[in-house]
């Protein structure tokens, strides 16, 4: 999946030269706590919530409210913003998006062409979005988990048993055991009564580890 599938298209965003105060109004006006800094048609910075809050005094201070606003009135989005931008392309995998949030440890970036040209952002709640359909957890089923050997052959082999019950796999994922030689596999299938299905497993030598419903189906 690509992150073209998954940003916000036409994303609010805001000029350099407007202040703090309308970019604040206009956060919470539409409910975001980043802009894209755009001028002249082309991005020049972001900036976000945490950026104004650390431009506000702090309610340490003596300022009354007309105060701080006048601050923040006088204050430019280009005197806070990050010109060092992080961004994705429409064709960035989501996996790819993922690695350079938690890399940078940001919540969102501008999603630019190759021309540079804006056509989007992607989020943190976005990429929650798109793992939740790609692990199937929007349709109704059962969650079987093994700790399987990792080696060729063994997928095939729980895959092959699944179908010969005439059961559909939602979603099928991996990741690290606390044993180096195995794998976690999680595997989410569409059956009201899997016993007789898990029976087989067992006789096959791959007995499910855990077994669950989905927490908004329990």
């Amino acid at each position: 999946m690509f992150v073209e599938m998954w940003m916000t298209k036409h994303p609010i965003t805001i000029e350099p030269t407007a202040s703090l105060y309308e970019a604040r109004k206009l956060m919470k006006k539409h409910d975001i706590k980043r802009l894209p800094v755009v001028e002249d048609g082309k991005l020049v910075g972001i900036v976000t919530l945490f950026d104004i809050v650390k431009a506000t005094p702090s309610e340490a201070t003596t300022l009354d409210i007309h105060e701080v606003k006048y601050i923040l009135a006088n204050t430019l989005v280009k005197d806070v913003m990050s010109r060092d931008l992080i961004t994705v392309t429409p064709d960035t995998t989501i996996e790819e998006a993922a690695l350079k949030m938690l890399k940078h440890r940001i919540g969102g970036m501008p999603v630019v062409t190759k021309e540079g040209e804006l056509v989007g952002i992607i989020t943190e709640t976005d990429i929650y979005r798109a793992l939740i359909e790609v692990m199937g957890f929007m349709e109704k089923g059962v969650r079987l988990t093994f700790d399987l050997e990792h080696k060729p052959g063994v997928l095939a082999e729980i895959t092959r048993i699944i179908k010969e019950h005439n059961i559909n796999i939602l979603s099928l994922s991996t990741a690290r055991s606390k044993d180096p030689n195995k794998r976690m596999v999680v595997i989410r299938i569409k059956a009201e009564n899997p016993q007789a299905l898990i029976e087989d497993l067992k006789k096959a030598g791959y007995p499910p580890i855990a077994q669950s419903l989905p927490q908004s189906q329990q």
